[in-house]
């Protein structure tokens, strides 16, 4: 057992790192391919080329969030400031929702009430949380930091505030479908998630913030790939077991997330090219630009 543990770390001394090649930017590159494709199949879908690669579109981009929650948990380590950073996501997801409601206003007949999804809200609660739990410990440590205490009381604030307004305010099962907008999902509900997003209705579900936290403490690649394994395994085999306000995690393709397993291994832990805010801007925009080519030529989105 020893030896085979010894053979083990040899191997991702020798092996993980030597093969480590992918910088920051081409792991978020990789993720933006891979959600383009996914959102190709979706708002495409009547392509007859998309309609013939549909599936295969759609487990491709399983890979774009767990590559981009494992960037953000590198960010919240590596960042010179995680107030601006948690801001910066913060603005994203209030742009990403007014644009959809606008949009959909504007553009209902043709876009119908099905939302184009938003990240922003799983990333910034994962970054939210690692600052908590940190700053607790060193006011725990230091008992002297008033700074820390105060922080932690505000950023818990922000986790159980929106929470408990979401209760108060989005108490309709029909709402509470977690990237999917309902009939009953006015105008002044979705503002109330655009400025104050509820952890309880974030993408992906709160299933997927555990996911970046693990990404984050975990000290190694071997221990985070294994928990990337866990989670896609979780996904596969709970498919039809009712799990309550999680249900929407087991999708049909969700396990495909394993496949962005090699591409995490070999990152090399380097940021590589900026373009910082091109990913903020494509993001935010491109399915809308996808809706577009869909307009003209002559298609209708799966939710009008």
């Amino acid at each position: 057992m020893i030896r085979v543990k010894y053979l083990w770390c040899r191997f991702e001394e020798a092996g993980l790192n030597t093969l480590s090649c992918l910088y920051s930017w081409s792991l978020k590159m990789i993720a933006l391919v891979a959600m383009t494709a996914d959102h190709v199949a979706l708002f495409l879908f009547e392509a007859p080329l998309v309609s013939s690669l549909e599936s295969y579109l759609h487990i491709f981009g399983r890979i774009a969030a767990p590559i981009f929650l494992f960037m953000v948990a590198e960010g919240a380590r590596y960042t010179h400031s995680r107030g601006k950073y948690i801001l910066r996501l913060y603005i994203g997801n209030i742009v990403c929702m007014l644009l959809q409601q606008f949009c959909q206003v504007a553009f209902r007949s043709y876009i119908g009430l099905q939302n184009v999804g938003n990240i922003f809200p799983t990333m910034m609660y994962t970054v939210i949380i690692i600052h908590c739990v940190e700053q607790s410990i060193r006011f725990w440590r230091e008992r002297k930091h008033l700074r820390s205490f105060l922080e932690v009381a505000v950023l818990c604030a922000v986790c159980i505030i929106p929470t408990m307004l979401s209760s108060l305010f989005l108490n309709n099962h029909a709402v509470l479908t977690f990237g999917k907008i309902t009939p009953g999902s006015s105008l002044g509900i979705q503002l109330v998630r655009a400025f104050i997003p509820s952890i309880l209705t974030v993408e992906y579900t709160p299933i997927f913030i555990v996911l970046g936290l693990l990404f984050y403490w975990l000290p190694n690649k071997t221990s985070k790939a294994v928990s990337l394994v866990a989670f896609a395994l979780l996904a596969r085999y709970s498919m039809g077991i009712d799990m309550g306000f999680l249900v929407t995690y087991f999708g049909i393709y969700q396990f495909y997330m394993i496949l962005a397993l090699p591409f995490i291994c070999l990152y090399n832990g380097k940021k590589g090219r900026g373009d910082k805010y091109f990913f903020y801007v494509y993001y935010i925009i491109h399915p809308y630009i996808l809706l577009a080519i869909g307009y003209l030529c002559g298609m209708r989105f799966m939710g009008g």
